[in-house]
């Protein structure tokens, strides 16, 4: 017996309804915290599970939400970093920033050090040449060092002016002063000479001169040597000094030869007296004993 049926089998009616209940279900396991198990649908052979649905959510381009773009190459950096210098009060989060701009900063020319020492090793094994490689290098952009200032000395001066020289007297060299009586004593000999030679004139301009600048040197707080009796005077003072310390020094020196002296005399006798001591108290142990010893 066949059975017969009321109305034809409409297979579009069931997917439709079979999609509803698919698309009803798997909205009901994607609210659940569940694991969700495989569904297939029909139409597409996908998989929906709930974690696709999330990496979908987080799939949302960053530039959406409005934030402003992170500075990427180098001279953005740099740029950054000057505008912050020029703040003059800069706040706790400014601060930090600023020291991030610098370690970036660091890091990328480092970075970009490492590539370029790269590339030169791998051209050298080749035999390239460098072209190449300086063109890039022109293209990246490099900060400017203030170079060190150092002053006549050769110390390093961290200001603009160097104050280190004010209020501070040159010290001259020392003269000895049997050298500058000499020099004086040939300069009048030569002054004479010139006199007798008739150059009066010419002695008495040399003359002049010399004031001038024995003045001159006298104001600028010199002192000024020139007078032949007083360098005499501190030749001879300078002399018997000379002759003092040495008389110093011998009667010093003797005194530590007679200090030795009398200090190994005194040994001497140390040791002799205690051999002596030493001789009489084996004596008078024998003579304890019996022995026969004249004077005990």
């Amino acid at each position: 017996m066949q059975l017969k049926m009321s109305k034809p089998f409409n297979e579009n009616a069931v997917k439709q309804l079979l999609l509803q209940e698919n698309e009803f279900i798997s909205n009901i396991f994607s609210k659940m915290p569940l694991p969700m198990s495989e569904l297939v649908s029909d139409d597409k052979n996908k998989l929906v599970t709930h974690e696709k649905k999330n990496m979908s959510k987080d799939n949302i381009s960053p530039n959406s939400s409005g934030k402003k773009k992170r500075a990427q190459t180098f001279e953005e950096l740099h740029a950054k970093l000057e505008g912050l210098k020029n703040v003059k009060r800069l706040g706790y989060k400014e601060k930090q920033l600023k020291k991030n701009l610098k370690t970036r900063m660091k890091k990328m020319s480092k970075k970009k050090e490492r590539i370029m020492q790269k590339k030169l090793v791998k051209i050298e094994q080749n035999g390239d040449t460098l072209s190449n490689i300086k063109e890039e290098d022109s293209e990246v952009p490099k900060v400017p060092r203030p170079k060190p200032v150092f002053n006549s000395e050769g110390k390093m001066v961290f200001s603009k002016f160097d104050f280190s020289e004010i209020g501070t007297r040159k010290k001259l060299p020392k003269k000895d002063a049997k050298k500058m009586l000499l020099e004086l004593k040939q300069k009048k000999e030569k002054l004479k000479a010139m006199e007798q030679s008739g150059e009066k004139e010419r002695v008495e301009e040399i003359k002049e001169k010399d004031a001038w600048q024995t003045a001159l040197a006298k104001a600028g707080g010199e002192k000024v040597k020139n007078d032949i009796d007083l360098l005499k005077r501190t030749l001879k003072r300078k002399e018997n000094k000379k002759r003092q310390s040495a008389k110093k020094w011998e009667s010093r020196l003797d005194n530590v030869q007679k200090g030795i002296r009398e200090k190994q005399e005194k040994r001497q006798d140390n040791i002799m007296k205690r051999k002596k001591e030493k001789k009489m108290h084996k004596l008078k142990k024998a003579a304890k004993r019996g022995r026969i010893i004249p004077g005990f």
